[in-house]
């Protein structure tokens, strides 16, 4: 994989970010063998931290013999989701899944109020009725079965929403600390600035200098992934920085 990966780096150590928000291979020309090992290292962090994600590493990478190998060691990679849906175990299911409960939390609630204002009526309805007569008492036994019947519907409700409201705490707890955080537009921002971003965020920050004669040195021209997307703990934050021309040969 190293030698696949050097032999697709170029001498200044451009790199690309395709539409995937992945590192994508560099143009091959004459090679740096300490610029290839940063490239390397750049790669093994960003898949590293995606490994850490609940969604794994994203597959395919940009780097055939790396699938090849994540493959046969059998990692917790998973294959891209189609535009629009949600891997498993990622933020928007995870946030679905709280949504989902929270729904049937209210829901629930809503439906022990109803039992218990009926039963209540029904209740009052036997203590003021009360009587010798046949048709009184049929009545009175009525209500009985029904009272009884609302009783055990409200006994497993009330149990239903102790676990709904259970898993509901355990999907906000998850959600609190996964810290999940929407990433800023940081195009034209000072790299000091995104290192303390990531940093107080958690971010896993991997930077990659590409030689500018217009945007102003240290300045970000790049970023993956794109502004608004949910970023977790652990997650990659890859930046292109501006640097001075010849200063990366």
């Amino acid at each position: 994989i190293i030698g696949y990966v050097i032999g697709h780096n170029s001498a200044s150590t451009t790199a690309t970010v395709s539409t995937a928000g992945t590192l994508a291979p560099a143009d091959t020309s004459t090679v740096d063998d300490a610029a290839a090992e940063r490239r390397v290292n750049d790669i093994f962090t960003l898949l590293a931290a995606q490994a850490r994600q609940p969604a794994g590493i994203q597959t395919p990478t940009p780097y055939p013999p790396l699938d090849d190998l994540l493959s046969v060691l059998g990692t917790t990679a998973t294959p891209g989701a189609p535009a629009g849906s949600a891997a498993p175990g990622s933020v928007e299911s995870l946030t679905a899944e709280r949504d989902q409960l929270a729904t049937q939390v209210t829901t629930l609630q809503g439906e022990l109020t109803a039992s218990k204002t009926v039963i209540e009526q029904l209740q009052q309805s036997a203590s003021t009725n009360g009587g010798n007569s046949v048709d009184t008492q049929a009545q009175l036994d009525d209500q009985a079965q029904q009272i009884a019947t609302l009783q055990k519907n409200l006994d497993k409700a009330t149990t239903d929403l102790q676990t709904a409201q259970g898993q509901l705490d355990a999907a906000n707890k998850t959600l609190a600390d996964l810290d999940v955080k929407q990433v800023d537009n940081l195009v034209g921002a000072d790299i000091a600035k995104v290192r303390a971003t990531a940093k107080a965020n958690g971010w896993t920050l991997v930077e990659q200098p590409i030689e500018s004669a217009t945007a102003p040195v240290n300045s970000v021209t790049a970023q993956a992934p794109a502004t608004g997307t949910n970023m977790i703990r652990g997650s990659v934050l890859y930046v292109e920085t501006a640097a001075a021309p010849g200063s990366t040969g």
